[in-house]
């Protein structure tokens, strides 16, 4: 606008002030807009997994205590009614008998139960359904399952009436087992990959782990200090409220749909593919001269059969695949076992730290939970901070050495060895650095994440053996930091299981080495927990050797991953595919 003079009428002055500051402010509400619109998919999802983290670990010691009285009560009323005192009120002393302790050790062991083959289901429904109505709808549906979960342990401590009590806690126990952090960990991390690109996948993937890792450090002290102060309604009710408020925000415009459109489709044509195939297996299987498999019984079996199947299908989808040329494709299939023998390493990792401390060093429940908080808070360090930069700038080194590599092949075979900028522009337009060199070759950036895998077992051994000859607190805490450095393994291993199938198949390919994990983390304990109970007196290394050796074990189970069976789109074409048409071009 030109600069009022004498000449410019006072009312024209007056009217263009206003206009010019109406266009001032739509230019900050633009660019602000612009910022906002641009976020990514983890900067979206970081305060939902943090808050939901919170809201479970914040009534964790609450749920224990609480538990614990209601069995001692009804231990009692089944079993001594004339011991309980005329007020009601069952003095702790009572409830540390052999019959109550009892009753409480067996609702930690169904408790456990239920979170492992509730996990394991969920995690099969999260990645299937997913591709049907897209992820968000799932996001909401399981904080939707915690809230009345959470509502039902509230309302319990409400009721005066036992029974009623007793039903709304069996009401709890079952939806808290298939609606957790857990699986909301799990549908965000879809959400990631879903939009995250290759090379920085990892690091996206390690950043939400570490909000979560966040959300639990808090957790536990916070919850303790409610407890005290207000008692436990108070607690769960903040804990609802905590809820509601993730809800309300994943129900927002704030959290985006990442699997829609174009990606539904392709994934419904996908899923009637391998339905159809599945149908024909199904029939040959059940089908026989006496009469049709499609009636009577065999009708039920058959469709039981097919329910069953469904479920493992993500676990069926790790089996080797043919590849166009003839060749098996086992890259899924050595990630799963690799991941199970690792899982069966680590998965009791915690309780046997707790363990050790306890009996082993002989420290009290604070020097206990000081250790365990150092430990997450290292966690989340390693998660949030050092092992995404770690991820991308030891990817970025990868693939200049890598560059440097296909230069020096090109140099040996008398081409030219031209600058990086030159070597890089020999890839197609539209083709990530995970395609730099011929799909063949070791070398490839797509790679790196194997070798960062294996790398992270690889300095776990040693830690953890280093854990089983600790001698005090300090050294047991420096360790276990240490060993927290490469908890970074998870995220590399899901975007490995990420990059050896399509776009569209990658929740459930992630899927199928979770609830691989998930089985080994429910034997875990059931091996390694009974090894404890021998040898922690007299041996206390020996089960801390058997868990390195798991991790051993599946740390040389990723040697035969292979990269030239990691997924290339079909649309861009290899440089030994280019080669090959351009001969017979000629």
């Amino acid at each position: 606008m030109d600069p009022p003079s004498e000449a410019t009428p006072l009312l024209a002055e007056q009217e263009a002030g206003p206009q010019q500051r109406v266009r001032v402010s739509q230019t900050v509400i633009s660019r602000l807009w612009k910022r906002y619109d641009s976020l990514s998919t983890v900067v979206r999802v970081t305060p939902i997994l943090f808050l939901s983290a919170l809201s479970d670990g914040l009534p964790q010691l609450t749920i224990v205590d609480i538990m614990k009285r209601v069995l001692c009560a009804v231990w009692y009323i089944k079993n001594s009614p004339d011991e309980i005192p005329e007020d009601g009120a069952i003095p702790d002393e009572k409830c540390q008998t052999p019959g109550p302790v009892a009753w409480f050790s067996a609702f930690m062991v169904i408790q456990a139960l239920l979170l492992a083959f509730g996990g394991f289901v969920i995690t099969s429904l999260v990645a299937q359904f997913g591709t049907r109505v897209g992820r968000k709808p799932i996001l909401l549906l399981l904080l939707m399952g915690q809230i009345v979960a959470m509502a039902s342990f509230t309302a319990a401590l409400f009721v005066p009436n036992d029974v009623g009590a007793l039903a709304l806690l069996v009401v709890w126990l079952v939806i808290s087992s298939f609606a957790s952090y857990v699986p909301v960990l799990f549908t965000c991390n879809l959400m990631v990959v879903d939009t995250a690109e290759s090379d920085a996948r990892t690091a996206a993937l390690s950043f939400t782990m570490g909000a979560v890792a966040a959300g639990g450090i808090p957790s536990f002290a916070l919850g303790g200090l409610i407890y005290r102060l207000s008692g436990p309604r108070t607690l769960c009710l903040i804990t609802l409220g905590i809820l509601m408020l993730t809800f309300i925000l994943s129900s927002s415009a704030f959290v985006r749909e990442t699997f829609g459109g174009n990606k539904l489709i392709a994934a419904r044509e996908d899923r009637q593919e391998r339905r159809r195939q599945a149908r024909e297996r199904s029939l040959e299987r059940w089908v026989s001269d006496e009469g049709d498999a499609t009636r009577g019984p065999r009708r039920v079996v058959r469709k039981s059969y097919e329910a069953v199947h469904a479920i493992f299908d993500p676990v069926l989808r790790l089996g080797p695949t043919i590849k166009e040329d003839g060749t098996r494709n086992l890259r899924l299939t050595w990630l799963g076992i690799a991941y199970f023998f690792a899982a069966m390493g680590t998965g009791y990792l915690a309780p046997a730290l707790i363990s050790y401390m306890t009996i082993v060093l002989h420290q009290d429940p604070a020097e206990n939970g000081l250790a365990m908080t150092a430990v997450s808070i290292f966690q989340t360090l390693s998660l949030a901070v050092f092992f995404p930069f770690a991820a991308t700038k030891g990817r970025s080194l990868y693939t200049r050495m890598h560059a440097r590599t296909i230069g020096q092949n090109k140099h040996a075979n008398g081409q030219s060895n031209g600058s990086l900028a030159e070597r890089q522009s020999l890839v197609p337009t539209g083709q990530s650095t995970d395609t730099l060199q011929n799909p063949s070759s070791e070398l490839s950036a797509a790679h790196f994440d194997v070798y960062l895998l294996r790398w992270c077992y690889v300095v776990f051994i040693p830690l953890i053996l280093g854990i089983g000859y600790a001698k005090n607190n300090t050294q047991l805490i420096a360790l276990s930091s240490l060993l927290m450095l490469c908890a970074g393994s998870h995220p590399v291993m899901q975007s490995v299981a990420a990059a050896s199938v399509s776009p569209i198949q990658a929740g459930e390919a992630i899927a199928g080495v979770e609830m691989v994990g998930q089985i080994a983390r429910f034997a875990s304990p059931v091996m390694i927990g009974s090894l404890q109970s021998k040898t922690i007196l007299q041996m206390p290394m020996i089960m801390f050797i058997v868990m390195a050796a798991f991790v051993f074990v599946g740390g040389v189970l990723t040697l035969p991953i292979r990269d030239e069976d990691r997924y290339i789109p079909p649309t861009v074409a290899s440089p030994v595919q280019e080669e090959s048409d351009m001969s017979e071009e000629r």
